[in-house]
């Protein structure tokens, strides 16, 4: 009964993600569907790996809290690298 609300979010979004693709970025709706299947299969793949990985690991700091320290810090560095080599926009004079 808890996981109602999930579901019907997650629904929601998968819907209209291929809509969004395909209208707005003007993707064709093959290619968004091809991208989106691969994604789907990644994720049934690795979800039960990294599952199974973290619940054997064990460390001095808990079992998941190294793992969620290095994903927190990478995620970071690549966000800030990212912003880092973001072109800066400068208005045109004519």
């Amino acid at each position: 009964m808890g996981a109602i609300p999930n579901t019907l979010k997650t629904s929601a979004i998968a819907s209209f993600l291929l809509l969004y693709y395909d209208r707005v970025l003007g993707m064709p709706a093959v290619r968004a569907s091809v991208a989106l299947f691969f994604a789907l299969l990644i994720d049934a793949i690795s979800g039960p790996l990294v599952g199974s990985y973290s619940d054997h690991y064990r460390s001095k700091s808990g079992r998941r809290n190294l793992l969620m320290s290095v994903c927190t810090g990478y995620m970071l560095y690549i966000c800030y690298r990212r912003h880092r080599l973001q072109p800066t926009f400068t208005a045109n004079a004519v």
